[in-house]
């Protein structure tokens, strides 16, 4: 769902059961979007055109729900507005929604752009072990050369795996023994 774009349920536009709806699934089919050519917004279709269903977290959709009832509501309605409820724009945008303050209480540095928080959520999303198809599908790519961004290497993910793989050796050692063909 893209900044000022309309919450539409899947083929319509977004009215209150559909809200409630999709915030009680925690899935989300994103299926148009806004863009700005020329200083007009335009409906348009996702990235790559590739219609998807994004599932969040209970956390967020919480956080949303709490958001929209801040935010008008009606059939045209906007997830994400400025002070007097239009779409805010790329120009205007940091200011419209006050980016610098929301910095600041939520702990992330000056220079954290809004893009930052599609890469953060990604690579959190990587980080739980989604597959690259997996983040292929959720963030709209369709080459796993841009899905590999989000897949940094860390010294805990690492060990997270060494971990596991240990659980699976000493599980099946414990099977052999069960089984009666000793240590493998």
């Amino acid at each position: 769902m893209r900044v000022g774009a309309p919450a539409p349920e899947r083929g319509g536009p977004c009215r209150e059961p559909a809200r409630a709806s999709w915030l009680a699934r925690r899935s989300r089919a994103l299926d148009r979007s806004l863009i700005e050519r020329g200083g007009i917004l335009e409906p348009a279709p996702p990235k790559n055109n590739s219609v998807r269903i994004v599932t969040i977290p209970t956390v967020l959709a919480d956080e949303l729900r709490e958001h929209l009832t801040r935010v008008p509501s009606g059939p045209d309605s906007l997830v994400f507005t400025g002070e007097r409820g239009a779409t805010p724009r790329r120009g205007n945008w940091r200011a419209n929604v006050g980016w610098t303050d929301a910095l600041v209480a939520a702990g992330l540095p000056k220079g954290f752009h809004f893009h930052d928080l599609r890469h953060t959520g990604n690579h959190l999303v990587a980080q739980s072990g989604a597959s690259t198809r997996e983040l292929m599908h959720r963030m709209g790519h369709s080459t796993m050369r841009a899905a590999l961004i989000y897949q940094h290497a860390t010294e805990s993910r690492s060990r997270e795996l060494a971990d596991r793989l240990d659980a699976l050796v000493i599980a099946h050692r414990e099977e052999a023994k069960l089984a009666g063909n000793g240590d493998p």
